[in-house]
């Protein structure tokens, strides 16, 4: 009888890792619609960040796209991104996104200050 609750339990658990890794656990819906952020420049500041704009993919992070783009190290301090980020979409954080939304990202390839 303990043996028989071992093995089911091993293959319970092992089935819950397979599902985990083929499909995920996190709901993603295939049909979400892209929202396009309002690209009208409506204040002084967005107009001094340079940026480019991006749908999210699932897993993709606000730095992991900038990196993508740049296709290498950061060039800013992290807090810097966050702000400019939060600048850009008008007060969404960071850790918000959401995947299958458009959103602006800071482009510092454009940028030669730090």
């Amino acid at each position: 009888m303990k043996r028989l609750f071992v093995s089911l339990l091993v293959t319970l658990i092992l089935y819950i890792i397979y599902v985990d890794l083929s499909i995920g656990t996190i709901p993603h819906n295939e049909t979400i619609e892209s929202v396009e952020v309002n690209s009208e420049v409506n204040s002084n500041e967005e107009t001094a960040i340079p940026s480019f704009s991006k749908t999210v993919e699932q897993g993709d992070t606000v730095l992991s796209i900038i990196e993508s783009q740049l296709e290498g190290a950061l060039p800013v301090p992290i807090e810097k991104i966050v702000n400019d980020f939060i600048v850009l979409n008008k007060g969404k954080k960071p850790e918000e996104i959401q995947a299958g939304k458009l959103y602006l990202f800071p482009d510092y390839s454009k940028s030669d200050s730090n």
